[in-house]
């Protein structure tokens, strides 16, 4: 592909989008969160809690800020790249490492190719709702520990699970594109 084929852009339909402003939403309220934690828990906090969610480090109430700039980072790469999803794909394409859009771009008729672009980086927005949303329930769960003393077991061991079926999702997700493409290519020969 090495900058051979120039894909046009082409903008996300409704749900896309609408899950662009829901990470947007989730990371506004993490800051909310932790913002307010910040203030609202004025002094010296639990910092860190055990296996068994009992603090056994404490500092200063500030600390939640860091929670906040922690917890945005990937919510702002995922932002960030499918904002810029055409100009990587067309400038930068061995940056976005997709098998079964490389093997098969060349193969799409030059006027689909935009769609598949944006079907891939529907599934990367899919999962940054869904990686934001498990942030910002830690944020607040951290924040409830800290006030309460003590972490709830399902912010220690939740966003294990939690994170396993993201990428079991993601998988099945690439699949299915991956076979709607092979479909729509045997289709076109």
């Amino acid at each position: 592909m090495a900058g051979s084929i120039q894909i046009k852009k082409q903008p996300f339909e409704r749900h896309a989008t609408v899950m662009f402003y829901l990470i947007l939403s989730e990371l506004i309220s993490i800051w909310i969160v932790t913002i307010a934690a910040t203030y609202m828990l004025n002094g010296l906090v639990p910092t860190h809690f055990n296996l068994n969610g009992l603090p056994d480090a404490y500092g200063p109430s500030s600390n939640f800020l860091i929670i906040g700039i922690t917890f945005s980072i990937a919510p702002i790469i995922v932002m960030l790249i499918v904002f810029f999803r055409f100009e990587l794909v067309n400038k930068y394409p061995y940056l976005i490492n997709m098998p079964a859009f490389y093997s098969n771009i060349r193969d799409i008729k030059p006027s689909r190719r935009s769609y598949w672009v944006n079907k891939y980086f529907e599934i990367m927005l899919a999962v940054g709702v869904y990686i934001t949303g498990i942030l910002l329930i830690l944020a607040m769960g951290i924040y409830l520990g800290t006030k309460t003393g003590q972490l709830n077991s399902l912010i220690i061991f939740g966003p294990i699970a939690l994170i396993i079926v993201v990428v079991v999702g993601l998988l099945f997700a690439l699949r299915n594109i991956y076979r709607r493409m092979q479909a729509e290519i045997k289709q076109k020969k």
